[in-house]
């Protein structure tokens, strides 16, 4: 198959799916969430997804064909886990296109008249805010539609672009209008705890930033040699982001003028706020950089919102190819593009819309739904240790199974801190997906025995005990959790659970005989089918 990425191409990918709104709106709701703490928020979480990202580097390379992450779990736990873990993942990655085109209607809101309308903080959408958001989304099916070379050309521009202004706009902020006071005056440093902190991670949109590296592992299929180069774009796109949000929660800090902080920094709010940073550069008269924002605020979540319409379409056709949905979502146009499932995307998102009705609720919301996808990762790593042993492995982790681990638990951390509100979606949707998936499977014929559905038994639990940690720990449940000690009590958790996770993984030959159809089959087929 030819490969239509070069390593440089598969990096800025990785960027693109990590500066989208992120950087537009991820400083200011980090600073209610934690004022000046906030600047902590982007390099710790950088660092502990470091080892998700690690996980994944090895992982990946052992398969680096087409829609590999809907593969991973099948080799491991079989169809029900493969199935629900795919599910999510491909929820995500569908859903992630309507954040960003809230993100880009929430800032054009203040040159567009009725476009959004604010409560308290936040913002929501309007019909006409709604309609305009369907147009964007619609645009996102048909550029895609003309195939990875035109998505993957335009991508380079626009993520040379969304680098240049976020440091342009940290360097115009801390030398034009700085106020070194702000990180220990109106509360001090940190004003409301390292629970402000870990809230700002997965509610004030820091983890959701951040976790767009993903796509390396998605796009991978179509480098050379993505042994070599994954792991290095991996770590490179993760260090690089996350250098980028500090420095920008860095001059958000500095930048605020001293009246709009007498409330406090929960209640934070100033003229032109629904487009933070182009209304700060406008408060301290850079027009010109103003203006240059507000044509970011377009590119950046435009690009991204793209990147993730490719990506989920992919996602969904791989599931297709896996015999676990309608074979019609593998239908591809003369530019190889899965059309069909662009289309299912494009629906999903549109109701996703109606769902979720701001960017901060969104950004919660995604990050409880990415955060357990992502647990898959480090689970696999260590099952496929024991199950392929003597596998080829272009890249090999020193230390594997400590890093899986500690993996593993930032993800259930990450689910934690997303708060009730959004664990409670998050089952609901899994809920209503397992119905219909097994509805589908009766239809099909199957049993539960042919689902695979012993193996599944540990993330059964995983998503329950989520669920009664949420009910009744301090990010929205009912505090009956003393504060830190629910981390204490979430690692023994996580250990019972990655520890019931091995010892449910499939028979090792079972997980040797589908890596052999995988590979036969990877020569005759864009995408592999180790099912056929």
């Amino acid at each position: 198959m030819q490969k239509n990425l070069s390593a440089v191409g598969l990096l800025w990918i990785s960027l693109t799916s990590m500066i989208g709104t992120g950087w537009l709106f991820g400083s200011l709701y980090s600073a209610h969430f934690a004022g000046p703490a906030a600047i902590i928020a982007w390099p710790l979480a950088g660092f502990l997804l470091l080892f998700v990202a690690l996980s994944y580097a090895e992982v990946a390379t052992m398969f680096p064909q087409a829609g590999s992450l809907a593969y991973l779990p099948l080799y491991t736990h079989g169809r029900l886990t493969s199935v629900m873990m795919s599910g999510l993942a491909w929820l995500s990655l569908a859903t992630i296109p309507v954040i960003e085109t809230q993100g880009l209607v929430q800032y054009a809101g203040n040159y567009l008249p009725n476009l959004i309308v604010q409560h308290d903080v936040h913002y929501t959408s309007t019909p006409r805010g709604y309609l305009l958001a369907l147009v964007l989304l619609m645009s996102f099916v048909l550029l895609n539609y003309f195939g990875i070379r035109l998505f993957a050309r335009i991508n380079a521009d626009f993520t040379l672009w969304k680098l240049l202004i976020p440091s342009l706009t940290i360097i115009a902020l801390l030398s034009m209008t700085y106020h070194v006071e702000n990180f220990s005056q109106y509360g001090g440093f940190i004003p409301y705890g390292w629970k402000g902190v870990m809230s700002a991670m997965s509610n004030g949109g820091v983890l959701f930033s951040l976790l767009g590296f993903r796509q390396v592992v998605i796009m991978m299929s179509e480098i050379e040699n993505p042994g070599k180069y994954v792991p290095i774009v991996l770590v490179s796109s993760l260090l690089l982001a996350t250098m980028i949000y500090t420095g920008l929660q860095w001059a958000f800090i500095g930048s605020m003028r001293p009246q709009d902080l007498i409330h406090g920094w929960a209640n934070l709010s100033f003229t032109g706020d629904a487009g933070p940073f182009a209304a700060l550069t406008a408060l301290a008269g850079m027009m010109w950089l103003s203006v240059l924002l507000y044509s970011d605020a377009f590119i950046s979540p435009y690009s991204t919102g793209l990147v993730y319409s490719t990506t989920a379409g992919q996602m969904l056709a791989s599931m297709a190819n896996m015999k676990e949905a309608p074979e019609i979502l593998t239908a591809k146009n003369k530019y190889q593009t899965p059309w069909v499932s662009l289309c299912i995307n494009f629906l999903v998102a549109s109701m996703m819309f109606f769902l979720l009705h701001n960017w901060q609720a969104m950004a919660s919301f995604l990050v409880a739904t990415l955060m357990v996808s992502y647990a898959v990762g480090p689970i696999c790593l260590t099952s496929l240790r024991k199950q392929l042993p003597a596998h080829a492995r272009p890249f090999r982790l020193h230390y594997g199974e400590t890093i899986a681990f500690i993996g593993f638990y930032v993800c259930t951390a990450g689910v934690y801190w997303s708060g009730l509100v959004s664990v409670f979606k998050l089952l609901i949707l899994v809920i209503l997906g397992l119905i219909l998936y097994l509805s589908y499977s009766s239809i099909m014929k199957k049993s539960l025995r042919e689902l695979d559905s012993q193996h599944a038994l540990w993330l059964l639990c995983y998503l329950s005990g989520l669920g009664i940690f949420s009910y009744f720990g301090n990010y929205g449940g009912n505090q009956l959790i003393p504060m830190y000690w629910d981390l204490l009590y979430l690692m023994g958790f996580s250990v019972l659970i990655f520890t019931f996770a091995l010892l449910s993984r499939k028979a090792n030959e079972y997980t040797q005989m589908q890596c052999r159809k995988m590979e036969e089959m990877s020569g005759r087929l864009d995408i592999a089918n180790p099912l056929l």
